[in-house]
């Protein structure tokens, strides 16, 4: 089930990419003119077609939002680290554990062949 939510969420990515794509290809096509850029405090100004300016536009706001998401995922990666570790821990705790229910078994094993062995010999010697 796991698997079929990972590739449907691969093709709605993939169908939404090509659907960017196809908007961008058309404000490219469909704005040759330029537009001028300028920044408050400088006096210099930067004449760029349109599309340019929105394509750039749209990707400064990728990367603010991959940045922005860059928190998240590093608490998510220390918390992942936490459980493996974790569970290293409990495993090699269970393993002590069961190593030491082999050895009592064999111990409670023991002594019951050493009881019956008992028991045999008192019968036999009356």
């Amino acid at each position: 089930m796991n698997y079929l939510g990972r590739f449907l969420g691969r093709i709605l990515g993939g169908v939404i990419t090509i659907c960017l794509l196809g908007v961008a290809i058309s404000l490219a096509i469909s704005n040759p003119n330029e537009m001028a850029i300028r920044l408050w405090p400088l006096n210099h100004q930067l004449t760029l077609p349109v599309w340019l300016v929105v394509l750039a536009s749209f990707a400064m706001g990728l990367i603010i939002g991959g940045l922005a998401m860059l928190g998240s995922v590093f608490g998510l990666k220390m918390n992942q680290f936490q459980l493996k570790r974790r569970l290293k821990a409990l495993e090699k705790e269970k393993l002590e554990l069961s190593n030491k229910i082999s050895e009592q078994s064999k111990t409670a094993s023991q002594q019951s062949l050493l009881e019956a062995r008992d028991t045999a010999s008192n019968k036999s010697s009356r």
